[in-house]
Protein backbone atom coordinates (compact mmCIF):
# COMPACT_ATOMS: atom_id res chain seq x y z
CA UNK A 1 0.00 0.00 0.00
CA UNK A 2 1.57 3.53 -0.36
CA UNK A 3 -0.02 6.85 -0.81
CA UNK A 4 1.21 10.19 -2.25
CA UNK A 5 0.79 14.08 -0.80
CA UNK A 6 2.42 17.01 -2.86
CA UNK A 7 4.22 14.60 -5.42
CA UNK A 8 6.04 12.42 -2.52
CA UNK A 9 5.01 8.39 -2.28
CA UNK A 10 5.24 7.07 0.58
CA UNK A 11 4.47 2.95 0.91
CA UNK A 12 3.92 0.15 3.89
CA UNK A 13 3.85 -3.14 3.81
CA UNK A 14 0.95 -5.21 5.46
CA UNK A 15 0.51 -8.88 5.97
CA UNK A 16 -2.14 -10.93 3.90
CA UNK A 17 -4.35 -10.73 6.93
CA UNK A 18 -4.42 -7.40 7.34
CA UNK A 19 -7.21 -5.32 5.79
CA UNK A 20 -7.37 -2.39 7.26
CA UNK A 21 -4.86 0.24 8.09
CA UNK A 22 -4.54 3.80 9.88
CA UNK A 23 -2.40 6.01 8.13
CA UNK A 24 -1.17 8.86 10.86
CA UNK A 25 0.74 11.96 11.06
CA UNK A 26 -1.08 13.48 7.72
CA UNK A 27 -1.70 17.08 7.36
CA UNK A 28 -4.94 18.63 8.04
CA UNK A 29 -7.35 19.47 5.38
CA UNK A 30 -4.98 17.78 2.36
CA UNK A 31 -6.55 15.35 -0.25
CA UNK A 32 -4.48 12.60 -0.39
CA UNK A 33 -4.14 9.88 -3.13
CA UNK A 34 -4.26 6.00 -1.73
CA UNK A 35 -3.21 3.38 -3.71
CA UNK A 36 -3.32 -0.19 -2.67
CA UNK A 37 -2.02 -3.60 -4.44
CA UNK A 38 -1.42 -7.35 -3.70
CA UNK A 39 2.11 -9.18 -3.61
CA UNK A 40 2.01 -12.51 -4.44
CA UNK A 41 5.88 -13.65 -3.64
CA UNK A 42 7.79 -11.08 -5.96
CA UNK A 43 5.04 -10.28 -8.21
CA UNK A 44 2.77 -7.02 -7.69
CA UNK A 45 -0.56 -6.89 -9.09
CA UNK A 46 -2.12 -3.47 -10.63
CA UNK A 47 -3.34 -1.13 -7.86
CA UNK A 48 -6.30 0.12 -6.88
CA UNK A 49 -6.76 4.00 -6.16
CA UNK A 50 -8.82 6.32 -3.77
CA UNK A 51 -8.70 9.99 -3.25
CA UNK A 52 -9.19 11.36 0.51
CA UNK A 53 -8.82 14.27 2.34
CA UNK A 54 -8.21 14.53 5.89
CA UNK A 55 -10.37 16.77 7.71
CA UNK A 56 -9.93 20.46 8.45
CA UNK A 57 -8.35 20.98 12.51
CA UNK A 58 -9.91 23.61 14.46
CA UNK A 59 -8.10 26.68 15.29
CA UNK A 60 -8.07 27.26 18.75
CA UNK A 61 -8.70 30.34 21.14
CA UNK A 62 -6.43 31.99 22.67
CA UNK A 63 -7.08 32.15 26.63
CA UNK A 64 -6.02 34.54 29.49
CA UNK A 65 -6.64 37.82 27.80
CA UNK A 66 -5.79 40.86 29.81
CA UNK A 67 -5.66 44.44 29.57
CA UNK A 68 -3.36 46.69 31.08
CA UNK A 69 -4.15 50.26 30.68
CA UNK A 70 -1.74 53.27 31.21
CA UNK A 71 -2.70 56.98 30.40
CA UNK A 72 -3.83 56.43 26.33
CA UNK A 73 -2.12 53.43 25.53
CA UNK A 74 -3.85 49.87 26.33
CA UNK A 75 -1.63 46.85 26.39
CA UNK A 76 -3.20 43.78 25.47
CA UNK A 77 -1.46 40.34 26.36
CA UNK A 78 -2.82 36.65 26.11
CA UNK A 79 -1.65 32.81 25.94
CA UNK A 80 -1.06 31.93 22.20
CA UNK A 81 -2.48 28.82 20.10
CA UNK A 82 0.16 25.71 19.51
CA UNK A 83 0.62 25.94 15.66
CA UNK A 84 -0.61 29.61 15.37
CA UNK A 85 0.78 31.57 12.26
CA UNK A 86 -0.36 35.33 13.50
CA UNK A 87 -2.97 36.86 15.88
CA UNK A 88 -5.29 39.71 14.39
CA UNK A 89 -5.66 42.32 16.89
CA UNK A 90 -8.80 44.86 16.33
CA UNK A 91 -10.55 47.51 18.56
CA UNK A 92 -13.46 49.85 18.40
CA UNK A 93 -15.08 52.79 20.47
CA UNK A 94 -17.71 50.46 22.16
CA UNK A 95 -20.17 53.66 21.40
CA UNK A 96 -19.34 53.07 17.69
CA UNK A 97 -16.86 54.12 15.66
CA UNK A 98 -14.46 52.98 13.00
CA UNK A 99 -12.78 49.23 13.75
CA UNK A 100 -8.85 49.36 13.38
CA UNK A 101 -7.45 45.92 12.72
CA UNK A 102 -3.82 44.67 13.23
CA UNK A 103 -1.91 41.24 12.46
CA UNK A 104 1.20 40.18 14.53
CA UNK A 105 3.10 37.36 14.21
CA UNK A 106 2.64 33.67 15.58
CA UNK A 107 5.43 34.13 18.00
CA UNK A 108 3.71 37.66 19.93
CA UNK A 109 1.98 37.11 23.04
CA UNK A 110 1.09 41.24 23.48
CA UNK A 111 0.58 44.28 22.03
CA UNK A 112 0.13 48.23 22.63
CA UNK A 113 -2.66 50.28 21.56
CA UNK A 114 -1.84 53.76 20.97
CA UNK A 115 -3.24 57.46 20.52
CA UNK A 116 -6.34 55.88 22.32
CA UNK A 117 -9.11 58.68 23.22
CA UNK A 118 -9.01 59.21 27.29
CA UNK A 119 -12.23 58.27 28.83
CA UNK A 120 -13.85 56.19 26.32
CA UNK A 121 -14.81 52.53 26.28
CA UNK A 122 -13.03 50.03 23.92
CA UNK A 123 -14.03 46.77 22.79
CA UNK A 124 -10.41 44.66 22.35
CA UNK A 125 -10.54 40.72 20.28
CA UNK A 126 -7.72 38.90 19.51
CA UNK A 127 -7.94 35.85 17.44
CA UNK A 128 -5.59 33.42 16.39
CA UNK A 129 -4.93 32.28 12.90
CA UNK A 130 -3.12 29.33 10.80
CA UNK A 131 -2.76 30.13 7.29
CA UNK A 132 -5.60 30.92 5.94
CA UNK A 133 -7.72 29.52 8.63
CA UNK A 134 -8.98 31.54 12.14
CA UNK A 135 -10.16 30.77 15.45
CA UNK A 136 -12.65 32.21 17.54
CA UNK A 137 -11.93 35.74 18.75
CA UNK A 138 -11.69 36.38 22.27
CA UNK A 139 -13.23 39.57 23.63
CA UNK A 140 -12.96 42.19 26.25
CA UNK A 141 -13.52 45.81 27.04
CA UNK A 142 -11.34 48.50 28.93
CA UNK A 143 -12.29 52.19 29.47
CA UNK A 144 -9.29 54.17 28.30
CA UNK A 145 -8.44 56.41 31.91
CA UNK A 146 -10.21 60.17 31.79
CA UNK A 147 -7.59 62.33 31.98
CA UNK A 148 -8.03 66.22 31.92
CA UNK A 149 -6.40 68.39 29.17
CA UNK A 150 -4.65 71.40 30.67
CA UNK A 151 -5.61 74.78 29.49
CA UNK A 152 -2.87 77.42 27.93
CA UNK A 153 -1.22 79.64 30.61
CA UNK A 154 -0.37 83.62 30.46
CA UNK A 155 -2.77 83.98 27.75
CA UNK A 156 -1.73 87.60 26.95
CA UNK A 157 -2.62 90.16 23.81
CA UNK A 158 0.86 91.20 23.23
CA UNK A 159 0.46 93.61 19.59
CA UNK A 160 -2.54 95.59 18.88
CA UNK A 161 -3.56 97.68 15.99
CA UNK A 162 -6.91 99.30 14.12
CA UNK A 163 -7.77 95.96 12.91
CA UNK A 164 -5.58 93.23 14.75
CA UNK A 165 -4.78 91.71 17.46
CA UNK A 166 -1.90 89.37 18.42
CA UNK A 167 -2.79 86.58 21.07
CA UNK A 168 -0.12 84.86 22.80
CA UNK A 169 0.38 81.81 25.13
CA UNK A 170 2.32 79.12 26.81
CA UNK A 171 3.25 76.22 25.27
CA UNK A 172 0.59 73.08 27.39
CA UNK A 173 2.67 69.90 27.30
CA UNK A 174 0.67 66.99 25.42
CA UNK A 175 -1.70 69.46 23.71
CA UNK A 176 -2.13 68.17 19.71
CA UNK A 177 -3.73 71.64 18.80
CA UNK A 178 -5.35 74.86 20.10
CA UNK A 179 -8.26 76.34 19.28
CA UNK A 180 -9.35 80.43 19.60
CA UNK A 181 -12.45 81.73 19.70
CA UNK A 182 -13.64 85.28 19.63
CA UNK A 183 -16.34 87.92 19.28
CA UNK A 184 -17.62 91.35 19.78
CA UNK A 185 -17.72 92.08 23.99
CA UNK A 186 -21.06 92.92 23.76
CA UNK A 187 -22.01 89.79 21.51
CA UNK A 188 -22.80 88.92 18.10
CA UNK A 189 -21.27 85.74 16.19
CA UNK A 190 -18.14 84.09 17.53
CA UNK A 191 -15.72 82.80 15.26
CA UNK A 192 -12.92 80.31 15.89
CA UNK A 193 -9.91 79.37 14.07
CA UNK A 194 -7.80 76.09 14.48
CA UNK A 195 -3.70 75.99 14.91
CA UNK A 196 -1.17 73.11 15.63
CA UNK A 197 -0.08 72.24 18.70
CA UNK A 198 3.73 74.03 18.00
CA UNK A 199 1.98 77.41 17.81
CA UNK A 200 2.66 79.76 20.40
CA UNK A 201 1.10 82.96 18.88
CA UNK A 202 -1.92 83.90 16.79
CA UNK A 203 -2.88 86.93 14.47
CA UNK A 204 -6.43 87.75 14.50
CA UNK A 205 -7.35 90.01 11.72
CA UNK A 206 -10.22 91.89 10.23
CA UNK A 207 -11.24 93.14 13.13
CA UNK A 208 -13.31 96.51 13.59
CA UNK A 209 -11.17 99.47 14.53
CA UNK A 210 -11.89 100.73 18.05
CA UNK A 211 -13.99 97.70 19.21
CA UNK A 212 -14.48 95.47 22.38
CA UNK A 213 -13.23 91.94 21.76
CA UNK A 214 -13.69 88.59 23.92
CA UNK A 215 -10.95 86.10 23.11
CA UNK A 216 -11.31 82.73 24.43
CA UNK A 217 -7.88 80.21 23.65
CA UNK A 218 -8.79 76.39 24.78
CA UNK A 219 -6.00 73.25 24.47
CA UNK A 220 -6.61 70.44 22.44
CA UNK A 221 -6.09 66.60 23.16
CA UNK A 222 -7.42 64.95 20.25
CA UNK A 223 -11.04 65.81 19.72
CA UNK A 224 -11.27 67.00 23.40
CA UNK A 225 -10.68 70.24 24.51
CA UNK A 226 -9.31 72.06 28.26
CA UNK A 227 -11.45 74.50 29.88
CA UNK A 228 -11.62 78.23 28.05
CA UNK A 229 -9.06 80.48 29.03
CA UNK A 230 -10.45 84.25 28.06
CA UNK A 231 -9.09 87.83 27.80
CA UNK A 232 -10.72 91.16 26.47
CA UNK A 233 -8.74 93.56 24.42
CA UNK A 234 -9.87 96.42 22.16
CA UNK A 235 -8.15 97.50 18.61
CA UNK A 236 -6.78 100.79 18.24
CA UNK A 237 -8.96 103.53 17.66
CA UNK A 238 -8.43 105.92 14.72
CA UNK A 239 -4.46 107.18 14.83
CA UNK A 240 -4.09 105.40 18.03
CA UNK A 241 -3.86 108.64 19.73
CA UNK A 242 -7.21 110.83 20.22
CA UNK A 243 -8.39 112.97 22.88
CA UNK A 244 -12.26 112.36 23.70
CA UNK A 245 -14.96 114.32 25.72
CA UNK A 246 -18.02 113.08 26.40
CA UNK A 247 -20.61 115.82 27.76
CA UNK A 248 -23.27 113.91 29.72
CA UNK A 249 -26.95 115.73 30.40
CA UNK A 250 -27.20 114.84 34.29
CA UNK A 251 -30.74 116.06 35.86
CA UNK A 252 -32.87 115.15 38.05
CA UNK A 253 -35.77 114.28 36.08
CA UNK A 254 -33.70 112.13 33.95
CA UNK A 255 -32.82 109.22 37.03
CA UNK A 256 -35.02 106.94 35.36
CA UNK A 257 -32.34 106.74 32.17
CA UNK A 258 -28.96 106.86 34.65
CA UNK A 259 -28.16 102.95 34.52
CA UNK A 260 -28.77 102.85 30.90
CA UNK A 261 -26.71 106.66 29.84
CA UNK A 262 -24.20 104.83 32.39
CA UNK A 263 -23.90 101.54 30.81
CA UNK A 264 -23.64 103.28 27.48
CA UNK A 265 -20.63 105.59 27.87
CA UNK A 266 -18.68 103.18 29.98
CA UNK A 267 -19.21 100.52 26.85
CA UNK A 268 -18.58 103.44 24.63
CA UNK A 269 -15.18 104.41 26.46
CA UNK A 270 -14.56 100.87 26.87
CA UNK A 271 -14.34 100.47 23.00
CA UNK A 272 -12.16 103.25 22.06
CA UNK A 273 -8.68 101.06 22.44
CA UNK A 274 -5.74 101.16 24.97
CA UNK A 275 -5.92 104.39 27.04
CA UNK A 276 -3.16 106.23 28.39
CA UNK A 277 -1.04 109.45 27.14
CA UNK A 278 0.35 107.70 24.28
CA UNK A 279 -2.84 106.25 23.28
CA UNK A 280 -6.57 107.29 23.42
CA UNK A 281 -7.43 109.80 26.22
CA UNK A 282 -10.45 110.18 28.00
CA UNK A 283 -13.01 113.45 29.63
CA UNK A 284 -16.31 113.42 31.00
CA UNK A 285 -17.91 116.17 31.64
CA UNK A 286 -22.06 116.56 32.76
CA UNK A 287 -24.15 119.30 32.38
CA UNK A 288 -27.62 120.62 32.95
CA UNK A 289 -27.95 124.64 33.62
CA UNK A 290 -23.82 124.40 34.66
CA UNK A 291 -21.06 122.15 33.98
CA UNK A 292 -18.90 119.80 36.03
CA UNK A 293 -15.88 117.68 34.78
CA UNK A 294 -16.50 114.13 36.25
CA UNK A 295 -12.63 113.00 34.45
CA UNK A 296 -10.00 114.85 32.92
CA UNK A 297 -8.07 113.88 29.83
CA UNK A 298 -4.92 113.46 31.69
CA UNK A 299 -6.52 111.68 34.32
CA UNK A 300 -7.87 108.69 32.42
CA UNK A 301 -4.79 105.86 31.96
CA UNK A 302 -6.85 103.23 34.08
CA UNK A 303 -9.93 102.05 31.98
CA UNK A 304 -10.91 100.46 35.95
CA UNK A 305 -10.99 103.62 37.39
CA UNK A 306 -12.65 105.72 34.41
CA UNK A 307 -15.36 103.36 34.50
CA UNK A 308 -15.75 103.57 37.97
CA UNK A 309 -15.59 107.14 38.09
CA UNK A 310 -18.39 107.23 35.35
CA UNK A 311 -20.59 105.06 37.68
CA UNK A 312 -19.92 107.48 40.46
CA UNK A 313 -21.51 110.62 38.13
CA UNK A 314 -24.42 111.82 39.92
CA UNK A 315 -27.73 112.84 38.07
CA UNK A 316 -28.61 115.64 41.19
CA UNK A 317 -29.05 118.73 39.02
CA UNK A 318 -32.04 120.26 38.85
CA UNK A 319 -33.88 120.66 35.66
CA UNK A 320 -31.76 122.44 32.30
CA UNK A 321 -30.45 121.49 29.52
CA UNK A 322 -27.53 123.82 28.06
CA UNK A 323 -26.07 122.24 25.48
CA UNK A 324 -24.14 125.80 24.00
CA UNK A 325 -22.70 126.30 27.71
CA UNK A 326 -21.89 122.28 27.53
CA UNK A 327 -19.78 122.47 24.58
CA UNK A 328 -18.37 125.70 25.90
CA UNK A 329 -17.16 123.97 29.01
CA UNK A 330 -15.53 121.27 26.83
CA UNK A 331 -13.88 123.85 24.77
CA UNK A 332 -12.88 126.27 27.34
CA UNK A 333 -12.09 123.47 30.17
CA UNK A 334 -11.73 119.82 29.15
CA UNK A 335 -10.21 120.26 25.70
CA UNK A 336 -6.81 122.51 26.89
CA UNK A 337 -3.21 121.61 27.78
CA UNK A 338 -3.92 122.30 31.56
CA UNK A 339 -6.00 119.01 31.68
CA UNK A 340 -4.42 116.87 28.98
CA UNK A 341 -5.16 118.52 25.21
CA UNK A 342 -2.26 117.11 22.98
CA UNK A 343 -1.25 118.96 20.14
CA UNK A 344 -1.59 117.50 16.99
CA UNK A 345 -4.04 114.73 17.91
CA UNK A 346 -7.26 114.39 16.53
CA UNK A 347 -10.10 115.76 18.96
CA UNK A 348 -13.32 114.40 19.44
CA UNK A 349 -16.85 115.61 21.30
CA UNK A 350 -19.32 113.24 22.15
CA UNK A 351 -22.89 115.35 23.12
CA UNK A 352 -25.30 113.07 24.61
CA UNK A 353 -28.54 115.09 24.89
CA UNK A 354 -32.53 113.76 25.70
CA UNK A 355 -34.28 117.49 25.34
CA UNK A 356 -33.74 120.11 23.59
CA UNK A 357 -31.07 122.89 24.40
CA UNK A 358 -31.99 125.88 26.32
CA UNK A 359 -29.08 128.06 24.89
CA UNK A 360 -27.45 128.81 21.69
CA UNK A 361 -25.52 125.68 20.71
CA UNK A 362 -25.14 126.50 17.53
CA UNK A 363 -22.65 129.58 17.85
CA UNK A 364 -21.03 127.32 20.70
CA UNK A 365 -20.76 124.53 18.60
CA UNK A 366 -19.00 126.65 15.34
CA UNK A 367 -16.66 127.89 17.64
CA UNK A 368 -15.40 124.30 18.95
CA UNK A 369 -15.10 122.99 15.13
CA UNK A 370 -13.35 125.98 14.39
CA UNK A 371 -10.64 124.63 16.47
CA UNK A 372 -10.56 120.99 14.81
CA UNK A 373 -12.50 118.99 17.30
CA UNK A 374 -15.19 116.75 15.55
CA UNK A 375 -18.44 116.83 16.87
CA UNK A 376 -20.79 114.14 17.49
CA UNK A 377 -24.06 113.91 18.98
CA UNK A 378 -26.07 110.61 20.43
CA UNK A 379 -29.87 112.11 20.80
CA UNK A 380 -32.56 109.67 23.01
CA UNK A 381 -36.19 110.34 24.31
CA UNK A 382 -37.09 114.09 23.43
CA UNK A 383 -33.92 115.49 21.81
CA UNK A 384 -34.42 117.52 19.08
CA UNK A 385 -33.01 115.64 15.84
CA UNK A 386 -32.78 118.86 13.54
CA UNK A 387 -31.04 121.26 16.25
CA UNK A 388 -28.51 118.16 17.00
CA UNK A 389 -27.93 117.64 13.16
CA UNK A 390 -27.27 121.83 12.82
CA UNK A 391 -24.48 121.11 16.05
CA UNK A 392 -22.72 117.70 14.61
CA UNK A 393 -19.45 118.25 12.40
CA UNK A 394 -20.85 119.00 8.58
CA UNK A 395 -24.24 119.75 10.06
CA UNK A 396 -24.32 115.71 8.68
CA UNK A 397 -26.99 113.34 9.89
CA UNK A 398 -24.33 110.91 9.54
CA UNK A 399 -22.74 112.23 12.81
CA UNK A 400 -26.21 112.06 14.95
CA UNK A 401 -27.06 109.03 16.31
CA UNK A 402 -30.30 108.69 17.69
CA UNK A 403 -32.81 106.85 19.75
CA UNK A 404 -36.18 107.30 20.69
CA UNK A 405 -36.13 104.55 23.80
CA UNK A 406 -33.26 104.59 25.95
CA UNK A 407 -33.68 100.85 26.36
CA UNK A 408 -31.89 100.44 23.04
CA UNK A 409 -28.98 102.83 23.34
CA UNK A 410 -26.56 100.21 23.09
CA UNK A 411 -27.45 99.05 19.57
CA UNK A 412 -25.59 102.84 19.02
CA UNK A 413 -22.53 101.57 20.07
CA UNK A 414 -20.89 100.37 17.26
CA UNK A 415 -21.90 103.57 14.79
CA UNK A 416 -20.68 105.71 17.37
CA UNK A 417 -17.50 103.96 17.97
CA UNK A 418 -16.72 103.71 14.16
CA UNK A 419 -17.63 107.33 13.99
CA UNK A 420 -15.06 107.90 16.91
CA UNK A 421 -12.16 105.74 15.73
CA UNK A 422 -12.66 107.24 11.61
CA UNK A 423 -11.74 110.65 12.99
CA UNK A 424 -9.03 111.51 10.68
CA UNK A 425 -11.06 110.49 7.58
CA UNK A 426 -12.68 113.55 5.24
CA UNK A 427 -16.27 113.19 5.15
CA UNK A 428 -18.20 112.47 1.88
CA UNK A 429 -20.35 115.49 0.23
CA UNK A 430 -24.13 115.42 1.24
CA UNK A 431 -26.85 114.72 -1.69
CA UNK A 432 -29.74 116.75 -1.36
CA UNK A 433 -30.65 120.19 -0.55
CA UNK A 434 -29.88 121.24 3.41
CA UNK A 435 -32.85 123.00 5.09
CA UNK A 436 -31.65 126.42 5.52
CA UNK A 437 -29.34 127.20 8.98
CA UNK A 438 -30.14 128.90 11.97
CA UNK A 439 -30.23 132.99 11.54
CA UNK A 440 -29.43 133.27 8.04
CA UNK A 441 -26.66 130.79 7.33
CA UNK A 442 -26.68 128.93 4.18
CA UNK A 443 -28.05 125.55 3.58
CA UNK A 444 -26.17 122.62 2.93
CA UNK A 445 -26.59 119.20 1.20
CA UNK A 446 -27.17 116.45 3.43
CA UNK A 447 -29.22 112.84 2.68
CA UNK A 448 -32.00 112.50 5.01
CA UNK A 449 -32.85 109.17 6.64
CA UNK A 450 -35.89 107.88 8.02
CA UNK A 451 -34.79 106.14 11.48
CA UNK A 452 -37.69 103.95 12.77
CA UNK A 453 -38.46 104.12 16.80
CA UNK A 454 -36.57 101.57 17.75
CA UNK A 455 -33.48 101.83 16.55
CA UNK A 456 -32.12 105.24 15.12
CA UNK A 457 -28.95 105.30 13.78
CA UNK A 458 -26.73 107.13 11.51
CA UNK A 459 -23.17 105.52 10.42
CA UNK A 460 -20.71 107.87 9.96
CA UNK A 461 -17.85 107.07 6.80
Amino acid sequence: MLFVFLGVEVSRLVTRDVTSVDITELVPGTAYTIFVSTLIGTRESEPISIVAQTGRQEVGAVTSLRIFESQNIIRVTWVGVQGATAYRVSWSPENGGPEQTKEVPGNTNSFELLNLEPGIRYVVKVTALVGNRQGEPVTASVTTPDISVNPVRDLRVTDVSRQRVRLTWSAVAGSTGYRIYWRRADGGTESSRLVSGDVRYYDIDNLQAGARYQFRVVSLAGTRESEAVSIVANTACGTGRTDIVFMVHTTQDNQYNEEAIKRFVSQAVSSVGQLGPDATQIAIGTYSFRQRPSVLLNRSSELRSVVQQIQNIPFSDPSGTAIGGAIEFARNYLFTPSYGRRQNVPGVLVILADSPSSDDALQSASAIKATGIRVLAVGMNGAEQEQLRRIVSGQSPRNVFYTSDTANLNSLLDPLSEAICTVSQVEEPCTVQCPRGEKGQKGELVSIVHVPRNIHSHRTL
